[in-house]
């Protein structure tokens, strides 16, 4: 029960539910443009689709035989989409989503999409030679109604050890700046069995040259001798997907800062970055103001950075992660930040 009213108050604080009645036939067959805006309050800014869509009607009965396929693929493909696009999450299969954004030399901006499932929920003795095939669908559309999608087909083997209880797998998509929700949906193809999740995120625009962070990729590292330090150079980061941690983990962030300024072609961009765990407003523990190594990367518009923070001194609970990136050469702060639990 605790999950479950977790994830309530969660989705009901990412946005507010509008509701109106169309007036006129034009309203009722999708063609009007929708404005919204709160009154007296200048600085807040209102996101949303300007338009909706309506959906085509069912088939009549009589007509269902004949629209479906002999091969008998679309009540799969059907159990998928309807997964994806059902209002609350589908917990057969239960499944975790992580998304961030990144730039990236080659591509731009790009929407990386970790999803996650416990092997324990799948019924890997239904499929063949004991492996589960699932479908994959996900799906990131924006407040313009723009929509980007994937399908992936994933085969899971059991693990008789329990070496690796998760499946995690990975999706990368290129996006344009805007705010996005982000759905995924898996379907078990034995047993028919679904599970989905779903995450907002706004991807900023960067192509003027502004400075600022990317999102924060969030793991864990188990806690090693009290005399090992952790080694400053950059090292991938494997990125939790559900953000539970155990108390006697350590949490490793990373970040990239795009865009810092610099006095000259030969002169390194000088970046402070500092990071804070906060719950209920107040600061639990940070680190120390440190400078982003401009020596790892040739390419100084993209600087990474990593980190770890012990969660010993934690009570189990939810907090949030805030790393806060100083440009000191045009005076500039942007933040960002993440939500973790520790168990």
């Amino acid at each position: 029960i605790p999950d479950g009213i977790l994830q309530a108050l969660k989705e009901t604080n990412d946005y507010y539910l509008l509701a109106w009645r169309p007036e006129s036939q034009d309203e009722r067959d999708g063609k009007s443009r929708i404005r919204v805006s709160i009154k007296n309050r200048p600085d807040l800014r209102v996101r949303l689709r300007r338009n909706y869509y309506v959906p085509p009607p069912a088939p009549k009965k009589e007509d269902k035989k004949s629209a479906t396929p002999a091969s008998g693929t679309e009540p799969a493909e059907a159990g998928l989409v309807a997964a994806l696009g059902a209002v609350y999450a589908r917990r057969e299969l239960p499944t975790a989503l992580s998304v961030g954004y990144l730039d990236t030399p080659d591509q731009g901006l790009v929407l990386k999409a970790s999803m996650q499932l416990d092997r324990a929920a799948l019924d890997l003795a239904a499929g063949e030679s004991g492996k589960a095939e699932l479908d994959v669908l996900g799906a990131a559309i924006d407040d313009r109604g723009i929509i980007v999608t994937f399908k992936q087909v994933l085969t899971v083997t059991p693990d008789p050890q329990n070496q690796q209880p998760m499946v995690v797998w990975n999706q990368q998509l290129r996006l344009k700046p805007g705010l996005y929700q982000v759905r995924v949906a898996v379907r078990e193809r034995a047993t028919g069995r679904t599970g989905s999740a779903q995450q907002w995120i706004e991807v900023p625009d960067l192509s003027g040259g502004r400075f600022q962070l990317s999102s924060l990729f969030l793991g864990e590292r188990k806690m090693a001798a009290a005399d090992e330090k952790f080694a400053t150079a950059p090292r991938p980061v494997m990125v939790d997907v559900d953000h539970h941690f155990k108390r006697s983990s350590v949490l490793r962030f990373q970040a990239y800062v795009y865009n810092a300024g610099r006095a000259g072609a030969a002169t390194p961009p000088d970046v402070e970055i500092q990071a804070r765990v906060v719950r209920d407003n107040r600061t639990l523990l940070s680190t120390a103001p440190a400078k982003v190594p401009a020596d790892t990367t040739k390419d100084l518009t993209r600087l990474p950075y990593w980190a770890e923070i012990p969660l010993e001194q934690l009570a189990p609970g939810r907090y949030s992660l805030q790393v806060t990136a100083t440009d000191r050469r045009s005076k500039t702060v942007v933040s960002e930040r993440a939500s973790f639990i520790v168990e």
